[in-house]
C-alpha cells in the first residue's frame, strides 16, 4: 500500500517518448497491460501535478514539516 503518493517509475529514451506511438510488440502473457491501458500509466490527475517545494534532508524534516501542515487542513 503506498503511503507517500503514487509508486512511481522512470523511463528514459535518447529521443521524445510517448506511449501512444510505441508499436513494438508486448510480452505474453500480460494480465493487466495492453496497448489500450498502456497510456494510462502516464496519465496522472492534475492533483498529481509537480509543485515547488524545498529539499527534504535529514538537516531540515521538510517532509514532516509539510505533512504536518497538511495534516492541519483535515
Amino acid at each position: 500500500v503506498p503511503s507517500f503518493g503514487e509508486w512511481g517509475f522512470v523511463v528514459a529514451s535518447r529521443r521524445p517518448f510517448s506511449p501512444a506511438t510505441q508499436t513494438g510488440p508486448l510480452p505474453e502473457g500480460l494480465r493487466y497491460l495492453n496497448r489500450q491501458t498502456l497510456p494510462l500509466l502516464f496519465d496522472f490527475p492534475l492533483d498529481m501535478a509537480r509543485v515547488p517545494a524545498p529539499v527534504n534532508r535529514l538537516s531540515n524534516q521538510e517532509l514532516v514539516h509539510s505533512y504536518e501542515q497538511e495534516w492541519g487542513k483535515v
